[in-house]
């Protein structure tokens, strides 16, 4: 399956210690899956705050293309991936925040409470760069390589589709920010239907008439233009 382009830079990153702060959906899990593939890592430590069952999800969704078997134990927290064309065994562990000896694995995944010693560091996160608890807990990775992508760039991608996009914006728009518009400061006030309808076309056409018309953005512009359609149909049924 092919990469992203975002995901593509995170193969190409040269750094040893990494945040991804993308949005929900953009492929994190399959983007490290690939990263210890590739990267010929063959012992990881994750932290359980890292959703271990969805980075498996992904490796099983890499098992044909990798020609490889996964063993899922619970005996010292170990897990395997046993790739059969190199003979290589990749051995995944669920650590504990009071697991001193880090240095041991080739790559930890997941949050930590502090800083750490370890060879390499990959810590995934989908919260908005506004929110003070994010500044909080990242004082500590004051020298992490940090990549954020929200759903901008996931749309341009066409990793997001604009009825996702618009279902969320309009249903809970704090869920929203927090999920999705990671770049975007959430200014709490009230707004009528009608308000946010004529606000939300606005800034569409000034997003519409901004992006360059090229093969690589006709997705975009397209995007762009039924999330119009959508917002407008909805503010004909709406009554306030």
């Amino acid at each position: 399956m092919k990469l992203y382009t975002y995901q593509e830079d995170l193969m190409n990153n040269k750094a040893d210690k990494i945040v991804i702060n993308w949005c929900r959906g953009a492929g994190k899990d399959y983007a490290i899956a690939r990263y210890i593939l590739d990267k010929g890592i063959n012992t990881v430590g994750i932290f359980g705050r890292f959703d271990f069952r969805s980075l498996i999800n992904a490796f099983e969704g890499l098992k044909e293309q990798y020609n490889f078997t996964i063993e899922l134990t619970i005996e010292n927290k170990l897990n395997r991936i046993s790739v059969k064309e190199s003979n290589r065994a990749i051995d995944l562990f669920l650590l504990e925040n009071k697991d001193k000896d880090l240095m041991y694995y080739d790559l930890i995944v997941g949050h930590t409470y502090g800083k750490i010693e370890c060879k390499k560091h990959i810590v995934a996160l989908t919260v908005n760069n506004h929110e003070s608890s994010y500044k909080i807990s990242t004082l500590e990775l004051e020298d992490y390589n940090t990549h954020t992508v929200d759903y901008r760039v996931a749309m341009q991608e066409g990793v997001i589709k604009a009825e996702q996009l618009i279902h969320s914006a309009l249903n809970n728009q704090k869920d929203f920010y927090r999920e999705y518009a990671l770049n975007d400061k959430y200014i709490e006030e009230k707004m009528e239907f009608r308000e946010f309808t004529s606000a939300a076309l606005l800034r569409l056409q000034k997003q519409f008439l901004s992006t360059s018309d090229t093969k690589d953005t006709v997705l975009t512009r397209k995007n762009i233009i039924e999330m119009i359609k959508d917002i407008k149909e909805m503010s004909l049924h709406k009554t306030i």
